[in-house]
């Protein structure tokens, strides 16, 4: 008997992928009403207990919470006034702070999985920070404050496996990297004060956040493996791509194949460096503790070779580590870390995308695609959605999310 099937247009989907996002749009949506309630009722019980400041203290705010009712899929769009840009790199005790006001757009599709493994990360206000600065108000010998302004987070999780890793990094990360940051500066001060008054001391600010992303990263995956490990949670695992924007500094730290760029007079600039099995030094690195690369894959299995979680991958006792006597993790959850001076006049936004985006669209046709937008009138919002509609339509097989963060000077 000759099977019938449904001829589909370019780009759809198949009608029990539209249900299946239409579900998931209906608990989002019952999810997102009970989050506005808690922190309304938060934001409450807190207002007489915050102090004034030049800077109104924002809710923190997810984009789940503004997923329109008539699609299938996450977006929303925010606009804060949390931080301050500097066209001088942190190395200097003093620079103009010029006011930037962040717009933020928000999209994601699980495209043609069954599933949604992806999460994300939007904060706004890292008001933990400012604690570094009072550190550093009677250190006289430290030619550099660190923290004197608010800084913002924002972070794309790419889960495989399952979304429970995605789900525990966007919950523990951003604070993870807050606090070691906080007490890697509290060492450093304790340092420099123990030393004589007649050595000159500084603070590398720039050395403590990118020796802050790789312990918290580290941290995360130890904690996490050892959260699947008590809760029988099987092998799972997600790429991270995350950026801190502090002191008018950008820091961007990256495991795996999630990618930021920078669009710097509407060129792509690449913040972050796939972490792909097929790269040389990647590659290097697993050979040198047992492993091996096939088909692109590590082991065979893997398309990644740095994130967090995958237990199979790291710990001694996994049956492939036995079988195979690997010596050593063969995936790595160590970021690499980079940090661009923001440059209020040359800089217009940052996009932050899972794999979904960029097996399909090159870093200059996104960054091209967002500046076309923008210059036609389209917010953050819909031009995050062009983004992910067009890598669906273009054959992405994978589930999509994008983060457009624009930086507008005050």
């Amino acid at each position: 008997m000759r099977r019938r099937s449904t001829e589909l247009q370019p780009g759809a989907l198949p009608p029990h992928i539209v249900k299946l996002q239409e579900e998931r749009r209906r608990k989002i949506l019952e999810d997102a009403a009970k989050r506005e309630a808690d922190a309304n009722n938060a934001t409450n019980n807190d207002t007489n207990d915050t102090n004034t400041t030049n800077v109104p203290i924002q809710k923190k705010t997810s984009f789940l919470d503004q997923a329109a009712s008539n699609s299938s899929t996450s977006s929303g769009e925010i606009k804060t006034n949390t931080t301050s840009s500097s066209t001088a790199p942190s190395t200097s005790s003093k620079s103009t702070l010029t006011p930037i006001t962040f717009q933020i757009g928000f999209h994601e599709d699980q495209g043609v999985r069954f599933s949604m493994e992806d999460a994300h990360s939007i904060e706004t206000q890292l008001d933990k920070l400012k604690a570094v600065q009072e550190m550093n108000v009677d250190n006289s010998n430290a030619s550099l404050r660190l923290a004197t302004h608010d800084s913002a987070f924002f972070g794309v999780y790419d889960g495989h496996g399952g979304s429970q890793a995605a789900e525990y990094c966007c919950e523990h990360l951003p604070f993870a990297l807050v606090d070691t940051i906080v007490a890697k500066t509290k060492d450093d001060l304790n340092h420099n004060n123990n030393k004589t008054s007649s050595s000159s001391s500084t603070i590398n600010s720039d050395q403590i956040i990118i020796d802050s992303f790789v312990s918290a990263f580290q941290n995360i995956d130890t904690k996490f493996l050892k959260h699947c490990w008590d809760n029988g949670i099987p092998n799972v695992g997600t790429t991270v791509t995350t950026v801190l924007i502090h002191n008018g500094i950008i820091y961007c730290g990256n495991a795996g194949d999630s990618r930021t760029v920078l669009c710097r007079n509407g060129k792509a600039m690449n913040l972050s460096h796939d972490h792909k099995p097929t790269d040389a030094n990647e590659e290097m690195r697993v050979r040198q503790v047992g492993g091996f690369v096939v088909m692109g894959r590590v082991m065979g299995k893997l398309a990644v070779s740095r994130a967090i979680g995958d237990s199979q991958f790291k710990r001694k006792g996994s049956r492939m580590m036995t079988e195979f006597s690997i010596t050593g993790p063969l995936v790595v959850p160590d970021p690499d870390v980079t940090c661009t001076p923001l440059r209020p006049n040359e800089d217009q936004f940052v996009i932050l995308a899972c794999d979904g985006l960029w097996d399909v669209t090159t870093s200059q046709e996104a960054v091209t695609s967002v500046c076309n937008g923008l210059a036609s009138g389209k917010s953050v919002k819909e031009v995050s959605e062009d983004l992910v509609n067009n890598a669906l339509k273009g054959g992405s097989r994978d589930n999509v999310t994008a983060m457009v963060v624009q930086f507008v000077p005050g």
